[in-house]
């Protein structure tokens, strides 16, 4: 009796053991799955074939298409300051002004001196029985010699040249933008070589990066790129490729492209990542967040509309891009693919959809 009863035993055991090895892995997850009694919340996307980008990614660096430094001509104290760091100017705007005192005043000497010239001249040509007004008909050595006596060409020179001098002192805006690095207070003098401040254009930018040589063939002039910085990877400024510099360096090759959006997120100066879409064709992708991996295989989690559960499916991908992969096996068209909640998801677990793009 009491060897039937341990040869039952036995026959138990071994049952359940080969039951155990016998569950799939899904049953082995659902069992895992401590929610499976909760109805999980996720977020889904209507799977349909789109196009789909090839894309290489490089880091760059931008840098504003107009960005002037203003320096001074004069070694004046700046007397006045209209602007402050990061305020919009026109072309040709007053920004500051330097002492004009003795600016001024010569000036005005030299311009008195440069019009008692011209009443001289005029004085040598009346003695020689010419008109002022009829310079045309005064054979040119005669006024030339008119010009030396009276000293019209020199007071002219030195009369241009105070008025240089006196109109530098309104320091001006050469091209629309915002002022930058201004670091001076009125009264005080500018400092390394006379600079100012800077200009800068944000609107206008461009975006310099390297690719690998064997990726020279991906890029070409006017292929489309997208750009984002580093403190926010949801902003995707749209580009375009100006110039691929025609020599190789350490194997890489230097691209520069236009920000093209009319009010880019973006400062000069920072570092981005930049992003190049080549050749694209039609197939099923789905977002990189939709896939999960289970036992070291890639699982995406479809919605069951009619059970309202979560079902398993082992995808096989092809290639993939910043955002989407491409999937060759284990979806279908139109299956409404999970996206968010799907971490810890199990097949058959009850889920609703908050959101269906």
């Amino acid at each position: 009796m009491k060897k039937i009863t341990l040869l039952m035993l036995t026959f138990l055991i071994l049952a359940t053991g080969c039951n155990r090895e016998g569950q799939t892995e899904k049953e082995e997850d659902n069992e895992n799955y401590e929610g499976k009694e909760q109805v999980t919340e996720v977020e889904a996307v209507l799977l349909k074939k789109d196009e789909f980008s090839k894309e290489l990614s490089a880091n760059g660096k931008i840098s504003a298409i107009n960005n002037v430094e203003i320096r001074t001509k004069l070694n004046e104290p700046v007397m006045l300051i209209k602007v402050k760091n990061g305020q919009w100017v026109n072309a040709g705007e007053t920004i500051a002004v330097l002492d004009t005192f003795e600016l001024y005043h010569s000036f005005i000497r030299q311009k008195i001196q440069y019009e008692k010239a011209r009443l001289d001249f005029a004085d040598a040509l009346v003695s020689l029985g010419y008109v002022i007004d009829d310079l045309d008909n005064v054979p040119k050595d005669q006024r030339r010699n008119a010009e030396m006596r009276s000293g019209v060409i020199l007071a002219e020179t030195d009369f241009a040249l105070a008025k240089d001098k006196y109109l530098s002192a309104f320091i001006k805006a050469p091209v629309y933008g915002q002022v930058a690095n201004l670091d001076l207070n009125e009264g005080n003098y500018p400092a390394n070589g006379g600079y100012f401040c800077s200009i800068i254009n944000n609107k206008r930018l461009n975006v310099d990066f390297y690719i690998l040589e064997e990726e020279a063939s991906i890029v070409s002039k006017g292929l489309k790129i997208d750009v984002s910085p580093f403190y926010n990877v949801k902003i995707k400024e749209k580009g375009q490729i100006t110039a691929i510099n025609p020599t190789v360096e350490n194997g890489l090759i230097w691209v520069t492209a236009v920000i093209t959006s009319e009010t880019p997120a973006l400062y000069d100066g920072i570092t981005v990542k930049v992003y190049v879409k080549s050749a694209s064709k039609q197939c099923l992708a789905v977002p990189k967040e939709a896939i999960v991996l289970r036992t070291g295989k890639k699982v995406v989690f479809t919605y069951n509309k009619g059970e309202q559960t979560a079902m398993w499916n082992y995808v096989e991908t092809g290639e993939e891009n910043s955002t989407h992969v491409e999937i060759t096996k284990g979806l279908k068209e139109m299956d409404t693919v999970i996206v968010s909640g799907n971490l810890h998801l199990g097949n058959d677990v009850p889920c609703t959809i908050s959101n269906v793009q």
